[in-house]
């Protein structure tokens, strides 16, 4: 004979009702299983047969006990009264939280999180060059005579006279570091003055086109259009009339007949990498941000003056059969091109492209017409080789940019999920904290507990995620050898995570904020209109 009082009381365990209750409870169903048992033999079943559709009317005994509790005493059972897979008393899900925290050892996850600060908003990236940041690094650099971390503050400082300043510590330091000076050639403030600098870089690297061309773009505005406009008449159009002004010209004519073109890109590269690197900064997102906010020349005037030269010199000089002259523009403009394209990266290679590929066209057009076929020839093969290498580059990045678009819409939405399940799963743990040291504090807290419970173990699965989706963009900033295998390999994947109008973004980055707080409110009305429920039953419950 079955003892069913005992059978019940074991799979009740614990109710935490008074004893004269909780034993009523217990008689009630273990009378009601009895019943059951007996109809069933009486059906002609076997004793475990009988037994098994005895205990099959309560299918889930944890889902049983909060019913019976929360019938009794109109509450949810106690959190740590639960004994579900979810509950506290489980010790897996004090082991996900461990995992969970174990997450945050991975430099992946932690750099994948850091990939937030674009999407979401954080400033941290910002403050990583603010002057609360830089001025101690100076500091620190004036009295260790460190030239390149006086430099990196130079280059960084949004403060362009303390900036200027850092400057030119770090070149009386090191002159081999006059190049910074190019920072300071676009300077748009009235407290400095560019022109000296612009002179000391010349003067430092007088065979650089890159310093003539800066000299070149204070010329090169709106407002001078206008004013050359005005002067010439209808020349030219704007803005192809600037070139006809001799401030403008003359530091064009020298670039475009300089030796060689070099930004300084690969210097600047080294040295933010460097610095950051010392302070302990491996992330690729800033270097991306410090390499990129180097200074570049102004490329519509650049575009302008070779249009001007094959254009309006060249081919004018074509047509009135002075091809030696055409010839020497044409080859001025494609001599100039191939320099920035052998030194520029980015956007300065594709504009030398164009140049390259405007003045080859009109050689080869040339060469035919001098009956040179041979030449004409061989040309047109370099000519068909600019347009296959930027047919190539177009497609690669396509590819890229499709896949790193996906990629990051995959961290983002992970990384918001594991940010939100960490409040939730930080409110739980306090909640279930509080609850341990005072049972009854709030059955409020109590029922937030009790749905909050699942936080740890989805925060756990959720961070497996974010780390899996940003692994195949997990650098450090000591991997990278110049700054064209850092934009190729990770700016298409930060470009989509920032959602700029270069890419395509996931939508969410505009919506995060909105749709948590409407989601904390939300959980904020839901728990409200819980708790009023469970007043109003209860008061139902207390009335006579």
């Amino acid at each position: 004979m079955h003892d069913w009082k005992e059978l019940v009381r074991v799979r009740l365990s614990p109710l935490p009702l008074e004893p004269g209750r909780r034993e009523e409870i217990i008689e009630e169903l273990a009378l009601q299983l009895e019943d059951a048992y007996s109809e069933a033999l009486a059906g002609g079943a076997s004793e475990p047969e009988a037994l098994r559709r005895s205990l099959a009317q309560f299918q889930d005994w944890e889902d049983l006990r909060k019913n019976v509790f929360h019938a009794v005493k109109a509450a949810e059972l106690p959190v740590w009264q639960q004994s579900g897979i979810l509950s506290p008393r489980r010790p897996w899900v004090w082991t996900a939280l461990i995992l969970s925290l174990a997450l945050f050892a991975l430099f992946g996850f932690r750099q994948a999180l850091a990939a937030l600060s674009f999407p979401l908003g954080n400033s941290w990236s910002e403050r990583a060059f603010s002057a609360r940041t830089l001025d101690p690094i100076e500091r620190r650099a004036i009295v260790q005579g460190d030239s390149r971390a006086l430099a990196f503050v130079a280059l960084h400082h949004p403060d362009i006279n303390v900036a200027s300043g850092a400057a030119e510590k770090a070149i009386a330091l090191d002159s081999r570091l006059t190049w910074i000076s190019a920072r300071f050639a676009q300077a748009q403030t009235p407290t400095l003055n560019p022109v000296p600098w612009i002179a000391r870089l010349q003067a430092w690297d007088p065979d650089n086109a890159f310093a003539y061309l800066l000299e070149a773009d204070r010329f090169f505005d709106s407002r001078a259009f206008g004013a050359a406009w005005q002067r010439h008449g209808a020349v030219l159009e704007p803005p192809r009339g600037i070139v006809i002004e001799s401030n403008f010209r003359l530091p064009m004519q020298k670039a475009f007949a300089a030796l060689r073109y070099d930004s300084y890109a690969r210097q600047r590269f080294e040295l933010d990498r460097t610095v950051l690197q010392q302070q302990g900064w491996d992330r690729p997102d800033l270097l991306i941000q410090a390499v990129g906010s180097r200074p570049i020349p102004n490329l519509l005037a650049v575009r302008t003056y070779s249009g001007y030269l094959i254009t309006d010199l060249g081919e004018t000089a074509q047509k009135a059969g002075h091809f030696q002259e055409a010839a020497a523009q044409y080859q001025t403009a494609a001599q100039f091109g191939a320099h920035m394209q052998q030194a520029a990266p980015g956007i300065e290679r594709l504009i030398a492209k164009g140049i390259r590929k405007q003045s080859y066209e009109h050689i080869v057009a040339l060469l035919r017409l001098q009956g040179r076929a041979e030449q004409a020839a061989l040309l047109e093969a370099s000519l068909g080789d600019l347009h296959d290498a930027a047919g190539f580059m177009a497609r690669e990045f396509h590819s890229a940019d499709v896949t790193a678009g996906r990629a990051a819409s995959l961290v983002l939405f992970f990384g918001v999920l594991v940010l939100a399940l960490g409040v939730a799963t930080l409110a739980w743990l306090v909640a279930v904290l509080l609850l341990r040291w005072k049972p009854n504090v709030c059955g409020v807290l109590n029922q937030f507990a009790s749905l909050a419970r699942i936080a740890p173990p989805s925060m756990f699965l959720a961070g497996l995620c974010l780390d899996g989706a940003y692994y195949p963009y997990l650098r450090h900033i000591n991997q990278f050898e110049s700054g064209d295998q850092l934009f190729g390999d990770l700016l298409p994947f930060w470009e989509s995570l920032a959602g700029t109008s270069l890419y395509r973004g996931f939508w969410l980055n505009m919506l995060i904020w909105p749709t948590l707080w409407c989601v904390a409110i939300a959980a904020v009305g839901a728990i409200t209109l819980r708790w009023v429920a469970i007043r109003r039953q209860s008061e139902s419950l207390n009335e006579p």
